[in-house]
């Protein structure tokens, strides 16, 4: 488990001809440990294990500002605890030093750059940062993080841009001004494009410009664009779900067992009664995350990270027992076969198929609800949402619906935020399960 303390590096060859240490934030992870220099420096006498005494000159103020880095750097292993498992050490220290290196670091004038991820940190100005050229060193810096949702978002928003600018050569980060900006909403706001894609490019390129910004330790100046434009909300998305007698006819709709389309509506049923599990988590399911006699599966949601105990209802069990055939439980091996199991780590290649499968998945679904004269663009999140209709329906309290679908509640929804016993969750599955 990765853990940050601050430490005095006592080595000799690190002291300085007034005797004092280095203060360094040590990040351990996976059987390792490298170092961050903080710029901070204390005698032996001025230090008592990761903080500075009181013979150090305003040494509270001076702890203060090393707190504020520790909590910045514990913050990170919380936020990302899920994709630091992925990390080596050097991909996590580096990942921690970009957030807390301030305007006074000694290093503010030196290049960093990562192996691989050549993300280069130079006091230049506003004026003279690359878009395109910084973009695309924010991509790869994030790709060899194995955040590929973040990359894509940034390289959508970037290869969208490039099409409106329609120039063959780069342009400063000063040139996109809110004018700019602003005539690129109209253009794709004339187009036949939701509000939710051109908000997510303008919201894609503000986040690059941002991380430009902050990497090379400049301010929000005049020449920073978003400064005078606004991105805006986009308009709720239309919920969308299908009645409980539709679900009925898809789940029941006969097929030629142990066709692509077969093995889609057996996955489709699992996913409505399991309280409407993401398609991800589903492809990701692994045996030792079945619990008793195929009774339960627990599992964290790879969106937000939240723990979920969920009753197998209905023939969910039956679907269980038939994925597992051949497996061992308590193993690490996926359960449904979305997936192969040798396309695990490697990256670009297992998001590219996994996205693949998902697109075959919901196509799938069309063509089933197709043949059994449902009249809807049915999809993964359809379902999902149906799922949610169908408790509405029942009666269920919203919190509980809430809950089930692992939502971050907004600050009205906490307002009536109940806690529910597992036993009253069970039931309340039960009651829709097919």
């Amino acid at each position: 488990m990765a853990s940050v303390t601050i430490v005095l590096d006592k080595r000799k060859s690190g002291q300085k001809k007034d005797g004092s240490f280095p203060i360094k934030l040590r990040v351990e992870h996976d059987n390792k440990h490298l170092t961050i220099h903080l710029s901070k420096h204390a005698k032996i006498e001025q230090w008592d294990g990761d903080k500075y005494n009181r013979k150090y000159p305003n040494s509270k103020r001076a702890n203060n500002e090393l707190n504020k880095k520790l909590v910045i750097a514990e913050d990170i292993l919380n936020d990302y605890e899920n994709e630091i498992k992925t990390w080596n050490c050097k991909q996590l220290r580096d990942f921690i030093a970009l957030q807390i290196l301030d305007e006074k670091s000694e290093k503010r004038d030196k290049k960093i750059k990562e192996k691989g991820g050549t993300l280069l940190m130079t006091p230049k100005g506003i004026k003279t940062i690359k878009l395109f050229e910084y973009g695309n060193h924010l991509i790869n810096h994030y790709e060899n993080l194995k955040l590929y949702g973040r990359a894509k978002s940034y390289k959508q928003a970037l290869s969208a841009f490039k099409k409106y600018t329609d120039s063959k050569e780069d342009i400063t980060f000063a040139e996109i001004t809110g004018k700019v900006l602003e005539q690129w909403k109209v253009n794709m706001m004339n187009k036949p494009m939701k509000d939710t894609s051109y908000n997510a490019y303008l919201r894609g390129l503000r986040a690059v410009i941002n991380h430009g910004i902050k990497d090379h330790k400049l301010p929000k100046d005049g020449n920073y664009g978003f400064q005078y434009f606004t991105v805006g909300t986009p308009q709720p998305t239309q919920k969308r779900a299908i009645h409980i007698k539709q679900i009925k006819a898809l789940f029941e709709y006969p097929l030629e067992r142990e066709t692509s389309l077969w093995h889609s509506q057996q996955q489709a049923i699992f996913m409505f009664n399991t309280n409407g599990i993401n398609f991800r988590d589903l492809a990701y399911l692994r045996m030792n995350q079945i619990i008793g006699d195929f009774d339960r599966i627990k599992y964290t949601r790879a969106k937000n990270h939240k723990d979920f105990d969920i009753v197998i209802a209905g023939k969910s069990k039956e679907i269980l027992q038939y994925y597992s055939q051949g497996k061992k439980l308590n193993s690490n091996e996926l359960v449904f076969p979305i997936l192969p199991q040798q396309i695990l780590g490697l990256g670009k290649k297992e998001v590219t198929l996994y996205e693949s499968r998902r697109d075959v998945f919901n196509n799938n679904l069309k063509r089933i609800a197709s043949l059994a004269g449902i009249d809807t663009n049915l999809t993964s999140y359809v379902l999902r949402h149906s799922f949610a209709t169908a408790l509405k329906h029942s009666g269920t309290n919203i919190s509980y619906i809430s809950e089930a679908l692992g939502h971050d509640s907004s600050k009205t929804t906490q307002v009536y935020l109940d806690s529910f016993e597992t036993q009253d969750n069970d039931n309340i599955t039960r009651s829709v399960a097919f």
